[in-house]
């Protein structure tokens, strides 16, 4: 077996597909709550297939959901981090254990022909309403175009990228609400820079791999960036490209990428979000409002969503 992990998303699904782990749907889904009572439905087996929705009402064609990539499914979880379907949960867990001890930094590769490159948004053209997101749940406040996603912020002093999951809903075509709970890395981030009368600058990846989702969902040391892990988890550096209007760098292979900018002081009510413990979060409050500069994605992107099931 390859000891590397997948290259991208899309070898993943590739790899998940070749073990009868995915499920195409081509069918028109509606983003209304649609989506997600198929996904709830159909995971109320243990290991239940990742679902691919190929064909998303008010998205344009080719534009594709991923929900649940890795579900229940300990094969999943193996193929995400590049180790052979068919292990058992003792022997997956001292295999990651392996993977989480051996962190190897990212390296920066030239933006040029890298594949989140291959369009962009700029300017007024910006409109992240095209992408396939969802209202979840019956009482969600919106669509939620992050739920299985890596929002990237530099620590102020340190200087060090972190890498979390935080939810994200779609507040306007160049806006985006980001909720962040009192503590989280993200959050004490930005509350610095506004300490500070500073904007606090944001990279949102919305089509992330397995691998990228299982440590930006972790808790680290807040003082060493998931970036260094996630290269660890996979066996070989995570490749980043330069921004295009901020200072922060990106993953090469994201499918869908954000860069935004959250004024100081800037907040807008979010939620409530039918959350993965089977119940709806905190009532409506406010979030950080996020003002989307530039969106690069790929051919044909995929939107990754997580759902409770």
């Amino acid at each position: 077996s390859d000891p590397q992990g997948p290259r991208d998303l899309r070898d993943w699904i590739a790899r998940v597909e070749a073990i009868g782990q995915l499920k195409r749907i081509s069918e028109p889904v509606s983003r209304d709550e649609e989506m997600g009572a198929i996904t709830y439905m159909a995971h109320q087996e243990i290991g239940a297939p990742a679902l691919l929705f190929e064909n998303v009402t008010g998205s344009p064609r080719g534009f594709r959901s991923l929900w649940n990539p890795i579900g229940s499914s300990v094969d999943r979880f193996a193929l995400a981090i590049g180790e052979p379907a068919g292990l058992g949960v003792m022997e997956l867990i001292q295999r990651c254990k392996t993977r989480f001890t051996n962190p190897i930094p990212p390296v920066l590769v030239d933006g040029e022909g890298v594949a989140a490159n291959e369009n962009h948004q700029r300017d007024e053209k910006v409109d992240i309403r095209v992408f396939p997101a969802a209202r979840h749940w019956p009482r969600d406040g919106g669509e939620y175009i992050g739920t299985c996603d890596a929002i990237v912020t530099r620590d102020p002093d340190g200087g060090w990228l972190n890498v979390g999951t935080y939810r994200q809903m779609v507040q306007g075509k160049n806006e985006v609400g980001l909720y962040l709970s009192p503590g989280k890395d993200a959050r004490l981030h930005i509350e610095r820079y506004w300490s500070r009368n500073e904007p606090c600058e944001v990279v949102c990846c919305w089509g992330i791999d397995p691998a990228t989702f299982i440590v930006a969902s972790q808790t680290f040391p807040k003082t060493v960036s998931e970036l260094d892990f996630i290269g660890g988890v996979l066996g070989r550096p995570v490749e980043l490209v330069k921004g295009e209007v901020t200072s922060l760098l990106y993953p090469a292979s994201a499918e869908i990428v954000v860069e935004g900018v959250i004024a100081p002081n800037s907040q807008k009510l979010e939620g409530p979000f039918g959350e993965f413990t089977g119940y709806y979060g905190r009532p409506e409050d406010y979030a950080f409002l996020v003002q989307v500069k530039s969106v690069h994605y790929r051919d044909n992107p995929i939107l990754t969503h997580a759902l409770m099931a």
